[in-house]
This record gives structure tokens, C-alpha cells and sequence, in this order.
């Protein structure tokens, strides 16, 4: 998960990279999420781990989704004139880039402690 967190460190005209990086961590995930359930029987309900598996899911998928975004607002800024608005959408996105890992963190840390708060007690 701390690649998803540095994936808006990596350098916006890398655009490959950048994207590349929440698939990668995506199918990383997939496959920690299996070989751990591969150990337990079947259950009928999410255990904690994979409600952690369920946040992590979320916070890569929306990061692809914004690298894309992000991505494309890059190429069109691209095609504006030197000026106010160019200047305006490059602060906007350099923003994002910055308050992405903070968001994370927040939205993570969040739902895992209700996650955690919500086990039943006695197990």
C-alpha cells in the first residue's frame, strides 16, 4: 500500500509509470488476499483481514482512477497557451498529487479502526 501512496511522487510526464503502479499493487493484492484464505476454510463472513483487503482494494482502484484523470488534465493542460489558466490547472493537479497520500491515510486508517472497532467481542 505504500506504493499507492507514492504513486503521485512519481514525475507526471512518466505517465506509464504512474499508472502501471496501481495495477501492479492491485494484483499483488489479489494474490496476498488468496494465499492467505487459501489456509482457512470456508467462511461465511469477511474476517478482519479482509475487510483491511476490502480498503486496500478501494484506495487502488481509486488511485487508477485518478492517476487516469490526472493523467489526462496533464495532457490537455499540455495544450494550453503560457498563462493564468495553465498556471491555475497545473496548481490544481500539483495539489492532488500532494493530498493524495494524506487522504489515503486518513480514509485507511478510518475504516480500518471501525473495522476493528466492529469485531465481535468474545472472538
Amino acid at each position: 500500500m505504500a506504493m499507492v501512496l507514492l504513486v503521485f511522487k512519481v514525475r507526471p510526464d512518466e505517465q506509464d509509470s504512474r499508472a502501471s503502479i496501481p495495477v501492479t499493487v492491485l494484483l499483488t493484492l489479489v494474490f496476498l488476499q488468496q494465499t492467505y484464505r487459501d489456509d482457512l476454510p470456508d467462511l461465511p463472513f469477511f474476517t478482519f483481514l479482509d475487510q483491511v483487503y476490502v480498503v486496500a482494494y478501494v484506495v487502488t482502484l481509486l488511485a487508477f482512477v485518478l492517476v487516469i484523470w490526472i493523467g489526462r488534465r496533464y495532457a490537455s493542460m499540455e495544450a494550453l497557451a503560457e498563462g493564468p489558466d495553465r498556471t491555475k490547472l497545473r496548481q490544481r493537479l500539483e495539489d492532488l498529487d500532494n493530498s493524495w497520500p494524506l487522504v489515503v491515510v486518513a480514509f485507511s486508517g478510518t475504516a480500518i479502526a471501525i473495522s476493528w472497532m466492529l469485531i465481535p467481542a468474545g472472538t
